[in-house]
């Protein structure tokens, strides 16, 4: 501290100096003039003024200096805080990329295990449609067996009951016959009934 109060009170002497060194100079024949033929009490008078002036400016120029000291020490404070100002931004800034980097590795790790869901449904979905066609076609191969196997009681009887489509073949083959023994129009529409059943179901 002795040492700050010393450099300022020599800064303030060495500028006071230069300040007052050509008021001095120039002003010592024009101070001079002023006490010439004057009183000693009038010339003492005036050199008074003359030195109230001179510490007036000084004081001037040390109010001057510490208002400078002043503003150097608050800009070196905004620079300091300028300073972490940008090294919390900059912190932040890292943070913010960090958080982002983490968000997308989630978000990438969420859609790869939504893509492998959806797959995994799809897989379930063709196993099931193939399940329900296997079922459909066992059904549809037990409708087809049992209509190939229903026919009427009379008739060829190596084919009764075993296979619609030859019995009815020979049934309408020998239908006049058939009339002759007694078969009606309705048994013989009933015979056909059961022959087009089975082909409009399963084809031949």
């Amino acid at each position: 501290m002795r040492l700050i109060g010393w450099l300022k009170v020599s800064w303030i002497g060495i500028v006071a100096g230069v300040l007052l060194f050509p008021a001095m100079s120039l002003g010592g024949t024009y101070t001079a003039s002023l006490i010439q033929g004057k009183t000693v009490e009038e010339a003492n008078s005036i050199l008074a003024d003359q030195i109230d002036s001179l510490v007036g400016r000084v004081k001037k120029l040390e109010t001057s200096v510490e208002q400078q000291e002043k503003i150097n020490s608050q800009q070196e404070t905004i620079n300091q805080l300028q300073v972490q100002l940008n090294e919390a931004q900059t912190l932040t800034n890292a943070t913010s990329q960090q958080d982002v980097s983490i968000l997308n590795e989630t978000i990438q790790t969420q859609n790869a295990t939504i893509t492998q869901q959806q797959a995994t449904i799809k897989s379930l979905q063709n196993s099931q449609t193939a399940l329900q066609t296997s079922q459909s076609e066992q059904a549809h191969q037990i409708e087809c067996d049992r209509l190939k196997w229903e026919t009427l009681s009379w008739g060829n009887v190596a084919l009764v009951n075993t296979d619609v489509v030859k019995w009815y073949e020979e049934v309408k083959e020998e239908e006049d016959q058939w009339r002759l023994s007694g078969k009606t129009d309705e048994e013989l529409a009933k015979a056909k009934s059961l022959y087009d059943t089975y082909i409009a179901t399963c084809g031949r």
